[in-house]
């Protein structure tokens, strides 16, 4: 594993480093990428210049909008073998998954609430789906599921075919031990066909551990 963060500001009278060496690391496996505001460039330059032939994990970070351009240069030069992408919460509302090129990404962590805008995925093998969330531990936990449904039920099912689990993270859902019973009579129409989806065998809805987070029970408590 390597950890890059770029410095915060520009060497003294703003020169610039020498261009960077080209890296040859085949056997890395996970890449942790934290990029400053003035160092993106920079940064971009050090990765196109690298050889990871056996990068399977990613994790992204800027501290502004990244540029289209890099983290598609990222994903096309290095995307090869990547099993994992992580986006940080204050960068995936900046990437628009739809113009990202096509890899054998199996597990995508992203933060919930901007999965809205994605109308479609551009990686098809993904089978776990990892959503952060910053849900309220005041709130019934009834109303935190349904602040997940609500940013999950435009997810695109046709770009997804082995998709097996969304693990849903944020308390207080993170420590359900059991499915929290709703009941299906209080619901609204839309509330129904957001959780009907995840009804099914697959894909499950889960907390960290495993847990599916509901199942929808009757007025006299019978499952459905």
């Amino acid at each position: 594993a390597l950890e890059v963060d770029s410095p915060s500001a520009l060497p003294a009278h703003g020169s610039r480093p020498a261009s960077a060496p080209v890296l040859e690391l085949p056997v890395l496996r996970s890449l942790r990428l934290s990029v400053s505001e003035d160092h993106e460039p920079l940064i971009s330059e050090i990765v196109d210049g690298w050889q990871l032939p056996s990068l399977m994990s990613l994790y992204l970070k800027t501290s502004r909008p990244p540029t289209v351009r890099g983290v598609h240069s990222l994903i096309s030069t290095h995307g090869q073998s990547l099993a994992t992408l992580a986006i940080d919460r204050s960068t995936s509302g900046d990437i628009t998954l739809p113009g990202l090129p096509a890899a054998p990404i199996q597990e995508l962590v992203c933060y919930g609430y901007h999965l809205e805008k994605h109308l479609s995925v551009p990686f098809r093998s993904i089978s776990t789906l990892v959503a952060r969330f910053n849900l309220t531990t005041s709130r019934c936990v009834t109303s935190n599921i349904f602040e997940a449904l609500e940013a999950l039920h435009r997810l695109p099912r046709d770009d997804l075919p082995e998709l097996k689990d969304v693990v849903v993270l944020g308390r207080p859902l993170d420590t359900l031990q059991e499915p929290h019973p709703i009941e299906s009579e209080s619901l609204s129409e839309n509330q129904r066909l957001w959780a009907a989806r995840w009804l099914k065998d697959t894909p499950r809805l889960v907390n960290r551990n495993g847990v599916r987070l509901f199942t929808l029970v009757t007025a006299d408590g019978g499952q459905i």
